[in-house]
């Protein structure tokens, strides 16, 4: 029997530069060649980059084609020798080969990959380690573009920042790249800041998501989701992630400081190192000039300075932290502004990070 090694069964659809790697040990056994498609005639032979590596470009191909390709790796000159396993990036991965190799011949190592589960450019590898642990492992890579039967153009998401009293609407285009007609049965709202309707611009083949947020809607970023529930060739809803910002007249991007985990043996290292992370964030007002009538926080670890000192539309605030004043701790807290603006006379921006 062929050597045959491949990732789990299942896995979640990714790019291959996101998947774990899986181990696979390989029995001794005899190789049978995979032959590959026609599409793949005539394509490029695979070229040697540095390093003990091979890679194959595949071109374009659309989403559930089979990309099969084999490579093949010089053995050892004079003695035999044999591959003791070959780790694959991708759970849709699989390769054939024969671990055993006379003296002075080579090996072929056939990839196959479904592409059924990613789209876009994409690339994998297969590790080919040696029982003889003195020789450098070989990457195989395999690369290319893989379509989408279903394309969501630009992207599959919408972004919208508004302030409370704006509408605001974007036009999503759905497109069907496969032989057989598309049909979207319904449209499924994770969420309450948006509305969708549907327009079907070319029976089957092309459609229009029409993605609105009303005026009067909450303040605050609202990540939530619109599901297209659709016929072959798709068998998964379609996703479009709905990122919403709503402001009001008042206020502060971003919304938070968080200086994230601060080693205080790199501070005391090179204490230069505090400058890098000082934090910045912006207050704007949309009606005009404005006051920033007094600046406090619960933190007194926090050095706070304000630009400019008078009336403006525009305040910046950098957050540094104080090298007298540090000690390990959670920073939990909040920098509180006063402002002239009758309708958001305080401004709350939270402080978070972690001392160590």
């Amino acid at each position: 029997m062929d050597t045959e090694i491949g990732g789990p069964a299942e896995g979640p659809p990714s790019s291959l530069r996101m998947a774990r790697p899986t181990r696979i040990v390989a029995p001794l056994c005899s190789l049978w060649l995979l032959i590959a498609p026609g599409w793949l005639a005539g394509a490029p032979a695979p070229q040697p980059i540095s390093g003990g590596e091979l890679l194959h470009d595949f071109g374009i191909v659309r989403q559930g084609d089979r990309v099969v390709h084999t490579f093949t790796l010089p053995g050892a000159a004079s003695v035999p020798s044999a591959i003791d396993r070959i780790d694959l990036s991708h759970a849709d991965m699989n390769a054939r080969f024969s671990p055993r190799v006379p003296a002075g011949e080579s090996v072929s190592v056939a990839m196959t990959w479904d592409t059924g589960r990613v789209a876009g450019p994409v690339e994998g590898h297969a590790i080919v380690r040696w029982a003889d642990r003195s020789r450098a492992a070989v990457t195989l890579t395999l690369k290319g573009t893989v379509r989408p039967l279903v394309e969501v153009l630009p992207y599959p998401a919408a972004f919208f920042s508004v302030f409370c009293d704006e509408p605001a609407e974007q036009t999503i285009r759905i497109l069907n790249r496969d032989d057989a007609p598309l049909s979207i049965s319904r449209m499924e709202k994770v969420g309450e800041h948006f509305t969708a309707r549907l327009r079907e611009v070319r029976p089957g083949r092309e459609y229009q998501v029409i993605v609105a947020v009303p005026p009067g809607g909450e303040p605050g970023r609202h990540q939530e989701a619109l599901f297209l529930h659709t016929g072959p060739p798709a068998q998964l809803p379609v996703r479009i992630a709905v990122n919403i910002l709503i402001k009001r007249d008042v206020y502060v991007n971003p919304e938070a400081v968080d200086f994230g985990e601060v080693r205080l043996d790199e501070i005391r290292r090179s204490p230069s190192l505090l400058d890098l992370l000082t934090q910045t964030f912006l207050v704007k007002r949309r009606g005009g000039p404005f006051e920033i009538r007094s600046v406090r926080s619960d933190l007194s670890v926090l050095r706070i300075a304000k630009s400019p000192d008078g009336a403006s539309r525009t305040f910046r605030f950098d957050v540094a932290l104080d090298p007298g004043r540090l000690e390990r701790s959670t920073l939990s807290g909040s920098i509180r502004l006063e402002t002239s603006d009758p309708g958001v006379p305080e401004i709350i921006v939270p402080v978070r990070g972690v001392l160590r």
